[in-house]
C-alpha cells in the first residue's frame, strides 16, 4: 500500500482505515456506526470513537476522529489536542489512542498517538509514563512533507507483523 498518498492527502476516514488495516490486519476493528464521544465544544465540533486496535500484549488503542473547532490552531495546539479525549479512552480501559484531528474544508490534519500507563517504581511509589506532547504527533495532509510519519507507519507495520 502507498502510505504517502494517504498521509499527504486531505483526511479521509476510509483511506486511513485501509492504512491501519494494512498495518494491523486482524488486530484492528472498525465500528459500522462510529460512536459519538462527549467533547469540549471550545476544542472540537464533534468526536467519534471509530474503532480499536488490540495489541499482542493485550493492550488496546482507541481510534478517534475529531473535527476541531474553527478557533483551534491545529498547527500549534498539540497539548490541547493530546488531552482532548484522555478521559474517554482511559475510562474505557485503553492504554492509548490514535487521534485523527481535522477541520472540514481544510487540507491539514493532525495525527496524534497518545498513551499513558501507571507502574510501581522500585520504592513502591506509583509512577505515570505518558507520551511526550511533542512526540508522535504529526501535521499531515496536502502540502505537508511527511517523510518521518511515513517511516514511522512503515516501521509500525514491520513490528506489527512480528507478533
Amino acid at each position: 500500500m502507498d502510505y504517502r498518498s494517504v498521509i499527504e492527502s486531505k483526511y479521509n476516514r476510509e483511506n486511513w482505515q485501509a492504512l491501519l488495516y494494512d498495518i494491523f490486519r486482524n488486530k484492528v476493528q472498525f465500528w459500522q456506526q462510529p460512536q459519538p464521544v462527549p467533547v469540549d465544544k471550545d476544542m472540537a465540533k464533534r468526536a467519534l470513537y471509530t474503532g480499536k486496535i488490540t495489541l499482542p500484549d493485550g493492550h488496546v488503542i482507541a481510534i478517534y476522529e475529531v473535527e476541531l473547532s474553527d478557533s483551534v490552531i491545529i498547527e500549534r495546539n498539540r497539548a490541547g489536542i493530546r488531552n482532548l479525549l484522555l478521559s474517554s479512552w482511559r475510562g474505557m480501559g485503553c492504554s492509548g489512542a490514535f487521534m485523527f484531528c481535522f477541520r472540514q474544508n481544510e487540507a491539514v490534519l493532525r495525527f496524534s498517538y497518545v498513551s499513558e500507563s501507571f507502574a510501581f517504581a522500585e520504592d513502591g511509589s506509583l509512577t505515570k509514563e505518558s507520551t511526550d506532547t511533542k512526540r508522535f504527533t504529526y501535521l499531515l495532509g496536502e502540502g505537508h512533507r511527511s517523510r518521518t510519519a511515513i517511516m514511522q507507519f512503515e516501521d509500525l507495520k514491520k513490528s506489527a507483523l512480528d507478533h
